[in-house]
């Protein structure tokens, strides 16, 4: 029986335990804290729950259009923050009692590695060697913080800290433009707080496409979002009242709270890779499509190997990880299965290939659209802004990406997702009627409704 040792006790490495359970190995967990990691505990989960909170305050507007009127519009943040501590026990008990039903061992402590085979565990009872055929590395990552931008836990915040806030500032300095920057900048102003949003960059969400990025931006602006590009920030400096953010050109903003937002780094820091020979690179730890390293008999899965940082990559390069490591057949990780998606309102979700990296890799493509607006299920719920897009190759017709903005979006492309390893064409997808009416027939619909010259 094979020896499989896990550092890291987050999605992607339950992800890899759960596989290698499910394979007969004999396999060790290893988590600091609590089973989860720090994305059940101190970002992915609490942020969820924060986003569906303000997704449902929201959906009182479209309420309206049906002729429905709640009585009472506001949020008791005391029973929210309980909600996020109750659903993260549930999340840590159903994970732990799933491992145990397949033989997973969980042990708690600090690991590191002793060679290339060994790894040290430390917790209150001392420290200890656990043997290993293979080891997989799925630390996660960490926030990415300036040395005059830091969370104090009262006026500067960051995802981290939000399991235990219970209260929203009346305005809001959101600085960093990606994923959570984006996010959060919507749940502030959902939950009634004036936000500006600030970031160093030229446009908002770098790795989405401009059309869709610019959707968002312009949507949250007509919320009363202030967004300042091009606007590095120098320093954020909180007092009894607020915080002053201080901006490279000069410039000052003041808010009665900030939020950071910066981006993550892996987090490698404590693993002593250097007893096994391996080498962290500038976006962390760099692999093949199996998970492999450049050491044999080590792998590493999710954040630890850099962006995209999302939790379903690190599921995905961890189930394949351990069948890799075990011996059993499985095919390489492809990002083109595998759909990012931003929980703002709208949604973004994207899988595959984008215009903007066909534009910086020098290929070209052509991308067909059909608006939310031509969906009767959008109709029904009020909520037609927004369109999905399809991006194709005009010399073969296959189709090499999805991107959508609007209601429900990373349900909406998940079918392409299913497809796009497959040589997928837009002939495939015209013979698919989904549920009517159902947000899922946008992609079917566009598949139909695209001109033969608009992708030949």
């Amino acid at each position: 029986m094979r020896k499989l040792v896990i550092i890291g006790g987050g999605p992607a490495g339950i992800a890899a335990a759960a596989e290698a359970g499910r394979l007969g190995a004999q396999v060790t967990i290893i988590e600091g804290e609590h089973l989860g990691g720090r994305a059940v505990w101190h970002s992915l989960l609490p942020s969820k729950v924060w986003l569906a909170a303000a997704d449902r305050l929201g959906s009182y507007g479209h309420d309206a259009l049906l002729g429905l009127h709640p009585a009472v519009q506001r949020i008791d943040f005391g029973a929210l923050t309980a909600r996020i501590a109750a659903l993260s026990a549930t999340t840590r008990d159903r994970h732990r009692a799933e491992l145990d039903g397949l033989g997973v061992r969980v042990q708690h402590g600090a690991a590191s590695l002793v060679d290339t085979h060994r790894v040290r565990v430390k917790d209150g009872d001392g420290e200890r060697v656990l043997e290993a055929d293979a080891v997989i590395l799925a630390t996660g990552s960490g926030p990415r913080l300036l040395p005059q931008v830091k969370p104090d836990g009262k006026r500067i915040l960051a995802p981290r800290l939000m399991s235990h806030q219970t209260a929203v500032p009346g305005s809001t300095i959101v600085l960093g433009a990606g994923v959570t920057g984006a996010e959060y900048a919507y749940l502030f102003s959902q939950l009634g707080a004036a936000v500006t949003w600030v970031t160093d960059l030229p446009e908002i969400l770098p790795v989405s496409d401009s059309d869709i990025s610019g959707h968002l931006a312009s949507t949250l602006a007509g919320r009363g979002v202030t967004i300042l590009t091009d606007s590095p920030v120098e320093s954020a400096i909180a007092d009894e009242s607020g915080v002053t953010v201080t901006l490279r050109d000069g410039r000052t903003l003041r808010a009665e709270g900030a939020f950071i937002a910066l981006g993550r780094i892996p987090h490698t820091a404590r693993l002593n890779l250097e007893a096994a020979g391996l080498a962290v690179g500038p976006a962390g730890i760099a692999v093949d499509g199996f998970g492999q390293t450049a050491v044999p008999g080590i792998y590493a899965v999710g954040d630890v190997t850099g962006p995209p940082m999302t939790a379903n990559k690190g599921m995905a390069q961890g189930l394949i990880a351990a069948r890799h490591a075990l011996g059993a057949p499985v095919a390489p990780y492809r990002a083109e299965g595998v759909v990012e998606a931003i929980y703002t309102e709208p949604q973004i979700a994207q899988v595959g290939l984008t215009e903007k990296a066909a534009a910086a890799a020098g290929q070209t493509v052509i991308a067909v659209r059909r608006d939310y607006a031509a969906n009767l299920k959008a109709h029904l719920t009020g909520e037609t802004g927004g369109f999905v897009k399809l991006v194709i190759d005009p010399a073969t017709g296959n189709v090499r990406g999805a991107a959508a903005v609007g209601s429900h979006a990373a349900d909406v492309i998940a079918a392409v997702a299913a497809l796009l390893p497959r040589s997928l064409t837009l002939d495939d997808l015209k013979p698919v009627f989904a549920g009517h009416p159902t947000l899922s027939e946008l992609v079917f619909d566009l598949a139909r409704w695209a001109r033969p010259e608009d992708t030949l």
